[in-house]
């Protein structure tokens, strides 16, 4: 048995992980959405944490403002009303349900040449190269380049789609689209907030704006495919 409080241990990195994104939904002070019955608590929102997120502080993020999206659903549910949100009536459309038309799945002919897995690992190798520790204006714009051509692979013209239907043995496929999908419009959204950002702050460092600027002590909102700066007050 090895005591590892004696004895270094050798290990393998085989590729970038995370389990945080300091950052997420944006909500009010009664935790709504911007959309109608939708609230939103822990570590899927952002805002609270600044720049960076000090570890352990999840599980009391989540415990204190999970039981004040209870009691707000509560009220919700039964007709008490809280303070409206700025935002409140936001549309969204998910290019992905263009898809799906009369109960029926249309998938990409792009994906019959190359394997949905392999589109994964693909998009993986993207997040790793534009959203490495060292960042530049660069290696962002290269990155967003990349994942525009990626995006027509799993998103092309609706006219030269392949039907597929749910009964047909693909569930796997269409999941592994959708998940595609959204990963690829958080990378989308993580490289032009941090394109946004000339600075360094927190765990964003730029190697070309490689000091903190108080001009920038703002928070990125992402609305309606837009990216753009708020006061944090």
């Amino acid at each position: 048995m090895i005591d590892i409080t004696l004895t270094f241990l050798r290990t393998h990195l085989d590729g970038p992980t995370a389990h945080f994104t300091p950052g997420g939904i944006s909500t009010d002070v009664c935790l709504n959405t911007g959309i109608e019955g939708l609230f939103a608590a822990g570590e899927v929102t952002g805002g609270l944490h600044g720049a960076d997120r000090m570890g352990g502080n999840a599980l009391t993020e989540a415990a204190l403002f999970g039981i004040e999206a209870g009691r707000q659903m509560a009220d919700f549910a039964t007709g008490k009303e809280c303070a409206v949100s700025e935002d409140a009536e936001i549309t969204f459309k998910n290019p992905v349900l263009s898809m799906f038309k009369n109960d029926k799945f249309y998938l990409p002919p792009t994906l019959k040449e190359k394997d949905i897995y392999e589109l994964r690992d693909e998009l993986r190798n993207l997040y790793w190269n534009g959203l490495n520790p060292i960042r530049s204006e660069k290696s962002l714009a290269n990155a967003l380049n990349e994942l525009e051509q990626f995006r027509k692979k799993i998103l092309p013209p609706e006219s030269d789609n392949e039907e597929f239907t749910f009964n047909d043995g693909k569930i796997d496929e269409i999941k592994e689209i959708i998940t595609l999908e959204m990963s690829s419009s958080l990378l989308e959204l993580c490289l032009k907030s941090a394109d946004l950002r000339k600075e360094t702050r927190g765990g964003h460092f730029r190697k070309d704006f490689v000091k903190k600027d108080d001009n920038y002590n703002k928070n990125i909102f992402w609305q309606q495919g837009k990216v753009f700066f708020r006061d944090s007050s």
